[in-house]
Parts: C-alpha cells; structure tokens; sequence
C-alpha cells in the first residue's frame, strides 16, 4: 500500500515535466507539419531558378559566402533556441 503510495506521489511531483514533455512533443509535431506542408507545395509547384553570373560563381569558389553564412545562421539559430529550452526549463524547475 506504501508503495502504491510512494508512486503516486513520484507522478504528482513529475506533472510540470510531463506538461513540458507534452508541450515540446507539440511544438515539434507542428514544425513538422509545417515543414511537410512547404515541402508538398514546392513538390506541387517548383520555385523559379535564381540567375546566377559568372563572376560571382568564380568568387564564391575562393570564398563561399553562402556557405558561411548558411552555417553561422544555424549556429546562431541553434544558441537561440537552446538559451529559449533551458530558460523555460529552468523556468518549469525541471533544471
């Protein structure tokens, strides 16, 4: 009986993690959802070709500025969302 107890009292205590779980487990279904809608409208209809110049393709061999740029941005975007994840876990008490 104690221990039956004891386990209720460990799910009572863990209710704001399973809230977060919950919240994130949505978040991420929603992100998913919204990444398989664009993916089926760009399957649906292609977007149009960017011109690109000689020059620039031949500077972008010696240095890839798009390249870099792509990966600071995720870097950046990265940093952001973990400082958001541990401020709201932090926030919850699950830290």
């Amino acid at each position: 009986m104690i221990t039956l107890l004891l386990n209720l009292v460990e799910i009572v205590k863990n209710i704001p993690a399973y809230i977060l779980y919950a919240i994130e487990t949505s978040w991420n279904l929603l992100v998913t959802a919204v990444d398989a809608t664009f993916s089926a409208i760009t399957a649906i209809i292609p977007l149009p070709e960017v011109p690109t110049f000689p020059y620039l393709s031949t500077l972008n061999w010696f240095f890839p500025v798009g390249s870099i740029v792509s990966v600071l941005t995720l870097m950046v975007g990265g940093y952001i969302s973990f400082l958001a994840i541990r401020y709201v876990y932090k926030f919850a008490g699950a830290l």
